[in-house]
């Protein structure tokens, strides 16, 4: 019944679509680690959408990967494009349920280049399939609309080019845009410098889009806020005390997310107080000296975990019990325990605490080096982003001005 009272009649086609929606769809999107809000959401813009292709005798599992854009945009007309992206995004959950999101291959001259590239940011960058992913993009529309000008010879690019193109990225994006498809050009013609395909001029060419450089660096929590978000986990309840505890590791011993999803149980040396951290990215893994305080939350968590034929150390309690977590799920754990705290509604993740932990290592003394094996970074320099100063312990060493 509808609120009129009238009786709504659905088609066979659209009942049958709507009932695996309800059922099997929201299932899958919660064995995903999915919360319910976002599961309620995804399932009313499938429903949504299952009506709208009722109307002309489609149904919505029949869908492909390549109608997803053109499908939602001619359901939410008029909507903004940042409000069809989300539901974009929920659409590509359902083909993934359906088994219906493969990738589409590049038709491009370039494929090999691409694929080898790809390979090349794998293997030696350590980047994450999605990032591959968006720079893979991101070089192949700057060879399309360089292939309008010289063809598909690469040889044929001048600096000329690549300030015409930037000029046309302007014109078509915003300035957070432009910078990231810039950068991902920069690196894709350093690749091809690599291998002697254009000169380092062109890599110098790529000009800078003004204050992308200049970052705001991730808050990081006070003193105070970390004995406040510590305090502020039910550690009475087994979930409760699971979440203490990964929070622990991130907050600290410097873990990030992936690395907590991925730790087992044979990991932690007991009789020596070690932990073995597992690889991530491109990292080799290494061993962490474990502090009384941690040590004795795995010990209690570990006696309260549920039995599970799984390795891995942190696992599903009340819901999904025994299933290993994703790092969505520990991401999430940690953003319910910010807003439990009152922390700003722009917190969120968990990279902040890995940032919590090497600036209070700096602010203890502790050198970049030394900051850099326990975060597990190769290169020193990518813990200065990480190790904040305050610049009031700065008045202490400065210099007063000679008279």
């Amino acid at each position: 019944m509808n609120d009129a009272g009238y009786k709504i009649v659905c088609k066979p086609g659209l009942e049958e679509d709507l009932t695996l929606i309800r059922g099997d769809f929201a299932d899958y999107l919660r064995d995903s680690h999915h919360a319910d809000f976002t599961t309620h959401f995804y399932c009313g813009f499938l429903c949504r959408l299952a009506k709208f292709l009722a109307r002309s005798g489609t149904s919505v599992r029949d869908l492909k990967r390549v109608d997803a854009a053109s499908v939602v945009q001619a359901c939410l007309s008029g909507w903004k494009a940042v409000t069809r992206r989300t539901r974009l995004v929920a659409l590509h959950s359902w083909l993934k349920f359906r088994g219906q999101f493969e990738v589409p291959p590049l038709r491009t001259p370039w494929l090999q280049l691409f694929e080898a590239y790809a390979q090349f940011m794998q293997s030696h960058r350590g980047l994450a399939p999605s990032t591959r992913a968006q720079r893979t993009r991101m070089a192949s529309a700057y060879l399309q609309w360089q292939r309008c000008h010289t063809g598909t010879n690469l040889g044929k690019i001048r600096p000329n080019h690549i300030l015409r193109y930037a000029e046309h990225c302007a014109h078509e994006h915003a300035p957070k845009t432009v910078a990231d498809e810039l950068s991902a050009l920069r690196q894709f013609l350093r690749y091809l410098c690599m291998r002697g395909i254009v000169s380092a001029q062109l890599v110098q060419a790529v000009p800078r889009v003004a204050g992308s450089d200049q970052t705001p660096r991730k808050e990081v929590l006070t003193e105070a806020q970390r004995r406040r978000f510590l305090a502020g986990f039910e550690r009475n309840s087994s979930e409760g005390r699971r979440d203490y505890t990964m929070a622990l590791c991130m907050l600290d011993l410097g873990l990030r997310g992936i690395e907590v999803c991925r730790l087992r149980l044979s990991d932690i040396d007991w009789s020596r107080k070690l932990m073995h951290v597992p690889p991530a990215k491109l990292s080799l893994g290494r061993d962490l000296p474990l502090p009384s305080h941690v040590f004795k939350a795995l010990r209690i968590y570990v006696k309260r975990r549920p039995s599970s034929p799984s390795p891995e150390l942190f696992v599903g309690h009340d819901t999904l019990e025994g299933r290993p977590l994703s790092q969505l799920a520990v991401a999430s754990a940690m953003a319910r325990a910010y807003r439990r705290c009152g922390f700003p509604q722009r917190w969120h993740g968990t990279h902040r605490l890995r940032h919590t932990f090497a600036t209070r290592l700096c602010a203890r003394g502790a050198d970049l080096k030394q900051i850099a094996d326990l975060l597990g970074h190769r290169i020193v320099t990518s813990t200065n982003r990480y190790a904040q100063v305050n610049p009031s312990n700065l008045r202490t060493v400065a210099q007063p001005w000679p008279q």
